[in-house]
């Protein structure tokens, strides 16, 4: 009997992460520069070409930045990450391309999905994920479910307001949490003092510099924000904190003290912890909300 296969892909708006799926291990995990910045239709061709890398599989599960109605697997809401994404329905288009099922699913909430399903809060059905990378993503997760909200929209953390003081009507993303907070945030931050600063692992490899170091305390101060804003809205047990620059040694813990010295005491037992699963988070979550569309199971496009 041959075994399961399914090709599950995380987009984002600087790589696409993917892998192989057997029903219990990933393989094949890699990961490219994504064509995001180059529109919509160059990140599908390029999306199809590495599809038809992966081939033969029984299903594709895709974990894309964007708001996504989950029912058809449409893009219905998106920024100035990838050009064009709006309307575009990413399911029905890789459908027509490979004759197989697709499931997709907004990146943070099926990071949040991998989290539950293999990482940090398998048996734990209750918690807040907080992602961190181009911009700020988030999922919350209640009674095993993830909840999407009217719009397909909850969980949009990098929307609040966090700074009121710099709203403006003419730029979305001011004032706002992503603004301050996202790694793209962070870099930006650095680069004031040293341009050549172009990624966050470039940044975390230059602490040794005082001034670098200032702006990551002072970035790891917003972020921390945010996560009160968050511990008020939903007081959960959890709060994952993913994307690639949580990795860092010390970081998630150091946040955690600083959101818990911002917080009232009541909220002293919220546990702001590290994404266990990392960058593979939202490639296992596809995977498996893909794995469900097999079984037949509702809630995804087909």
């Amino acid at each position: 009997m041959a075994r399961l296969r399914i090709a599950a892909l995380d987009i984002g708006g600087t790589a696409i992460k993917h892998g192989i799926w057997d029903g219990g291990r990933l393989t094949g995990f890699a990961e490219r520069r994504s064509a995001a910045r180059e529109g919509a239709q160059a990140l599908m061709v390029q999306v199809e070409a590495v599809l038809r890398d992966m081939r033969p599989f029984d299903a594709i599960g895709v974990s894309t930045a964007g708001e996504v109605d989950t029912r058809t697997g449409t893009i219905c809401g998106a920024n100035s990450n990838i050009p064009g994404y709006l309307g575009l329905g990413v399911a029905a288009t890789l459908r027509g391309a490979f004759g197989v099922p697709v499931a997709v699913e907004n990146d943070a909430n099926a990071a949040a999905v991998g989290e539950l399903s293999y990482g940090a809060m398998r048996g734990r059905p209750d918690f807040v994920y907080v992602t961190y990378g181009t911009g700020v993503g988030g999922a919350v997760v209640v009674d095993g479910e993830v909840r999407h909200g009217s719009g397909f929209s909850a969980g949009s953390f990098g929307g609040i307001v966090v700074h009121p003081e710099h709203l403006d009507a003419s730029d979305l993303l001011a004032g706002r949490y992503e603004r301050y907070a996202s790694t793209s945030a962070l870099v930006r931050r650095a680069q004031r003092v040293d341009p050549a600063l172009e990624s966050g692992l470039a940044v975390f490899a230059a602490k040794g510099d005082p001034a670098v170091r200032a702006e990551v305390g002072a970035w790891a101060h917003e972020v921390a924000i945010g996560l009160v804003t968050l511990t008020y809205a939903f007081s959960p047990e959890f709060m994952v904190l993913g994307g690639g620059v949580m990795q860092q040694p010390g970081l998630v813990e150091a946040v955690a003290l600083e959101a818990k010295g911002l917080a009232d005491l009541r909220f002293g037992g919220v546990r702001i912890i590290r994404s266990e699963l990392g960058g593979r988070a939202g490639v296992l979550g596809a995977a498996h909300l893909a794995q469900q569309l097999l079984r037949g199971l509702p809630g995804q496009s087909r």
